[in-house]
């Protein structure tokens, strides 16, 4: 089956189980509506009384739930939403107290003072919601600094409506609506809709579910203030309707924020959290991968020397695997002629790397040349191991000899051509003079018999400087004593 036919099934399916499972909720929500709305043929007070206090119920609910649960969230914005939600049911409660006919206060024998409340919570509500995606990445809300500014904003308002009443008019008694309090319900709608177009662009820091949730709160929020820009008298039905749609925004709301962070706190209310432990599990992948690529080995040691870790890396040089390794002292891989050195070392070691070039046994009993770096692993003030890397040099020891070998037959080269050079000229003169004094026909037998000895001789090192003069690779051979010499004729052999 194509990916494109499954990743299509898998929407449908997931669809399909998002809607089996909200289906007895949003039967709820409706019937708790008509329970609603039938309250209306008692009175619009009871109706109107009833859908506010459910608003005002979900906003402290989703205040509660994210500021008890504060100390532990790194997606800071719920935070922000949630002690919003109190002030702006703070304020929903006092529009319902100040309602028309609730004969609380000498206020509420007009509507203009509740409905100032009403327009001055969603003000506030539709600033919060656009604020949220701005507050993403935010990592340093202060909440009492934020229930400071909220709490101040709150009474600056009550003042403004309640004591020196010079908060614009929204409602004229047998006039209805003031133009301010239109558009002003224009001026929110605006606001609401263009932070649904901030969400999409920050949908994927947000939960799948919470996304859709507040969006959908968002969109019936848009609903009701569109509903309140129609009616003349509070009692009329686009009032009734804009009710109606708020309570089905707030329902969103309790399902975005206080469902969701009770029955699935670590998916909603922890998903930074779940998402930066996904990203340490993958990183941790990552490095596991990175070791068990790289050649050199990784490795770990307790105090007295037992391995704890490993990387598979030392089968490729050792041809151990880690589990053969694991568990045992480092000292039994280790040349005899490197374990007083590298030993005493270990013991001065305090918070410098330790380096150096070690053998170790594979695992025929060859040994093999290693480049180790060691650090120790300090907790408080105690070394409780150490944390290393081990090279295997061997070949690159053998190049060193190589070219160690090269460099001796380049000086023995030099040499040997200076020494031919000195030694050619006094004895050329050797020869010369005996081959001439052999020449006179009156020399005794004795002397003739010296003179020609003398004479051989000088041939023979002139073979010699001549061997010296055409060395080309450094050899040598045994001599008594156990001593070792050039070996001329292994020497002047040409590669």
């Amino acid at each position: 089956m194509p990916a494109s036919k499954i990743e299509q099934n898998q929407e449908k399916n997931s669809q399909k189980a998002f809607w089996q499972e909200h289906t007895f909720d949003l039967i709820g929500l409706f019937l708790f509506i008509l329970c609603v709305y039938a309250s209306r043929f008692h009175s619009y007070l009871l109706f109107h009384t009833l859908a506010e206090i459910f608003s005002i119920v979900v906003a402290y609910g989703t205040f509660m739930v994210s500021w008890n649960s504060r100390r532990f969230l790194e997606n800071h914005y719920l935070l922000f939403l949630g002690i919003a939600f109190l002030f702006i049911g703070i304020i929903d409660l006092a529009h319902t107290l100040t309602f028309k006919g609730m004969s609380i206060f000498q206020i509420s024998q007009t509507s203009n003072a509740s409905t100032q409340l009403w327009i001055s919570a969603r003000y506030m509500q539709s600033l919060v919601f656009l604020m949220i995606p701005l507050l993403i990445n935010k990592k340093s809300l202060k909440p009492y600094t934020l229930l400071t500014i909220f709490m101040a904003s709150t009474v600056f308002l009550f003042i403004s409506i309640f004591i020196f009443q010079n908060f614009p008019d929204c409602y004229i008694e047998g006039e209805g609506l003031t133009f301010f309090k239109k558009v002003s319900e224009y001026i929110i709608c605006f606001l609401l809709t263009f932070s649904i177009f901030l969400y999409y662009k920050k949908q994927e820091h947000f939960e799948p579910i919470f996304f859709s949730f507040i969006i959908l709160s968002i969109l019936f929020t848009i609903a009701s203030e569109l509903s309140f820009t129609l009616y003349l008298y509070v009692d009329e039905i686009s009032n009734l309707l804009g009710h109606i749609w708020k309570i089905v925004a707030y329902y969103f709301v309790y399902k975005a924020i206080i469902q969701l962070g009770l029955q699935k706190p670590y998916d909603f209310l922890f998903r930074d959290l779940k998402k930066s432990e996904e990203r340490l599990k993958k990183t941790e992948e990552n490095y596991r991968e990175l070791i068990e690529d790289i050649h050199d080995a990784i490795i770990s040691l307790k105090e007295d020397g037992e391995i704890l870790y490993i990387s598979p890396a030392v089968k490729g040089f050792l041809h151990f695997t880690p589990e053969e390794m694991i568990g045992k002292k480092y000292m039994e891989f280790l040349h005899p002629g490197d374990m007083l050195d590298l030993k005493s070392q270990v013991e001065k070691l305090s918070s410098n790397k330790l380096e150096g070039e070690y053998r170790i046994k594979n695992k025929s009993g060859e040994y093999h040349w290693v480049h180790a770096c060691f650090k120790p692993i300090i907790e408080g003030n105690k070394r409780i191991g150490f944390r290393g890397v081990i090279r295997d040099i061997t070949e690159w020891k053998k190049m060193q000899d190589a070219v160690r070998k090269a460099e001796n037959t380049q000086v023995l080269v030099q040499i040997a051509g200076a020494a031919a050079h000195e030694i050619n000229q006094p004895l050329t003169a050797i020869a010369g003079f005996t081959e001439i004094l052999l020449m006179r026909k009156t020399l005794d037998p004795y002397t003739r018999d010296k003179l020609e000895k003398i004479y051989n001789s000088s041939k023979t090192i002139d073979d010699i400087i001549k061997k010296m003069q055409n060395i080309h690779q450094y050899a040598i051979k045994s001599y008594p004593c156990g001593q070792k010499i050039v070996d001329f004729d292994e020497s002047i052999k040409s590669n």
